[in-house]
């Protein structure tokens, strides 16, 4: 990413660039001369570094362009700064460890470059410039990828592992091999590169205001992998082979870094995609089974092929592939547990539609007739059981009063109240309209339902304030206690019903008890 000595290996550690996360909200609004400067800043820089490139891939004179490119570097880092002055990211982290890393690099490579002792420190500050640069485009990648593509982008990345060992053993371990030179480094550059092309692959065609800037560190991330193939070609044939385009492209990741920090659309939010949760077809199937298989297939060709075989390489892509199966398979597990979490969101939420009541969240005519039913099934010879049917009295002037935006209200606070005057196994439900209806089961004598018919009584002719009105009703109540003969939970009901509707026509605002001789009149 930043400058690094031409022909060394340093700034081959950014060749797994990922594309950059992006913050969660807006820029503050900015002053009248930064926010000129915004819109064509990034142009500039970007335009700056191609000029740079260009030059210094036609005259390919290393030693003349060093300065240029350490002057550049020095260049990016501040570009950075500016960018997230200008742009004001919530997550600025991963910039400022970007801004780290340039620094870091351009100095390292000039105290490389330096006579004596301190030319020793310079490998040193490139190393943990380029493990900052790590860590920066790491968290940026994690907030620029939606977690809907994920399981995608994983997949890819197994793949392009798996075939990454392939392009190892029969194309460039002959290089590294045939040079002396160890593979360890190489390997370790090698297939984070493979892996970090597969994510950009996918994230070039992502839709939105970030598009700008994805496809900008996009562009940075194959310019990196193109200065890894270089290095490992020139570690072969000498460091005089390829400067020109060395040159090109070490320019380049230094212009695209500083035009997308620049760039208006640093900060601008990657938009959430619901995770695909369809099953793995053939073709990915196939895919991944090749990247997993041809880690020791290619292993087993090469040592029965009599050649030498550098195992740390196979080794590393193996590790490599074992970690992204796990990251698969834990990626594959929490889509499944979002999943099996919004079913059982959607089953409770039809559940309570279907048994329970869209206004007053009390239950309704089926959840009640259930427990009572239930209730009357469990009873003991003998044991006591009630029914209670309550109807607002003149609720209908409420509502032409009012307005039924009030009555609905009314209604609730009635549905709160009822809920007071009973005990906790007790059920209250609305029937509708205006009814409510409650069950006692397991009462220890005759009394308890008259005493909580009181009790209701008492309540509901308490003002009730709703919307800064102050309203009074009453209620009428009636009771049916469970008898020797009683052996449905409709029955009770209907005698509740019947007991109320007496009451009702005696005066409201009053409770009377179920009478055999009321079944008649209300017939």
């Amino acid at each position: 990413m930043a400058a690094a000595p031409l022909g060394g290996e340093s700034d081959m550690a950014m060749g797994n660039h990922a594309v950059d996360s992006v913050a969660d909200s807006r820029a503050t609004p900015l002053p009248e001369g930064l926010a000129r400067l915004s819109p064509v800043a990034w142009l500039a820089f970007l335009a700056g570094g191609l000029t740079l490139a260009i030059v210094a891939a036609i005259t390919g004179d290393a030693p003349a362009a060093q300065p240029w490119l350490t002057a550049f570097g020095f260049a990016t880092t501040a570009a950075i700064l500016i960018g997230i002055h200008l742009h004001r990211p919530t997550h600025r982290v991963q910039w400022l460890l970007l801004a780290a890393c340039d620094f870091l690099t351009t100095i390292g490579v000039a105290v490389a470059a330096s006579p004596g002792g301190l030319a020793n420190v310079g490998p040193g500050l490139t190393g943990v410039g380029s493990a900052l640069g790590f860590l920066g485009f790491g968290l940026l990648a994690r907030g620029r990828i939606p977690s809907g593509d994920r399981a995608a982008l994983l997949d890819a990345a197994i793949v392009a592992t798996g075939a990454g060992i392939l392009i190892w053993a029969f194309g460039l371990a002959p290089y590294v091999l045939v040079a002396g030179n160890t593979s360890i480094l190489v390997a370790v550059l090698f297939f984070p590169s493979l892996v970090a092309l597969a994510l950009v692959a996918r994230m070039w065609f992502l839709a939105g205001e970030h598009r700008p800037v994805t496809r900008l560190i996009a562009l940075n991330v194959l310019t990196a992998n193109g200065i890894i193939v270089i290095e490992i070609i020139r570690a072969t044939l000498g460091a005089n082979a390829y400067t020109g385009a060395d040159l090109l492209l070490r320019f380049l990741e230094l212009a695209f870094t500083g035009a997308a920090a620049l760039h208006p659309a640093m900060n601008a939010a990657v938009e959430h995609r619901d995770a695909l949760t369809d099953r793995i077809g053939r073709g990915r199937f196939v895919a991944l089974a090749f990247a997993l298989l041809v880690n020791p297939a290619t292993l087993a060709i090469e040592a029965s092929s009599g050649r030498r075989v550098d195992i740390t390489p196979y080794a590393v892509g193996g590790i490599l592939i074992g970690v992204l199966v796990i990251a698969r398979l834990g990626e594959a597990l929490r889509t499944l547990g979002e999943g099996l979490r919004e079913r059982e969101s959607l089953l409770g939420q039809l559940r309570h539609m279907a048994f329970y009541d869209p206004l007053t969240g009390l239950p309704n005519r089926s959840l009640f007739s259930e427990r009572l039913t239930a209730s009357v099934k469990a009873r003991a010879p003998g044991g006591n059981l009630a029914t209670l049917m309550i109807d607002l009295d003149d609720f209908k002037n409420v509502n032409d009063t009012h307005g039924h935006e009030v009555g609905d209200a009314l209604l609730v606070a009635v549905g709160e109240r009822l809920q007071k005057a009973v005990r906790e196994g007790d059920t209250v439900a609305r029937l509708g309209g205006d009814e409510f209806v409650i069950a006692l089961p397991g009462c220890a004598d005759q009394l308890v339902p008259i005493q909580v018919a009181r009790r209701i009584l008492k309540l509901v002719a308490e003002p009730f304030e709703i919307d800064g009105l102050v309203l009074e009703v009453a209620a009428s109540v009636g009771i049916a206690l469970a008898g020797t003969t009683d052996d449905s939970a409709s029955e009770l009901v209907r005698k509740a019903d019947v007991a109320m509707y007496v009451a009702k026509g005696r005066g409201k605002g009053r409770f009377d008890v179920f009478e055999p001789s009321m079944a008649e009149p209300a017939r």
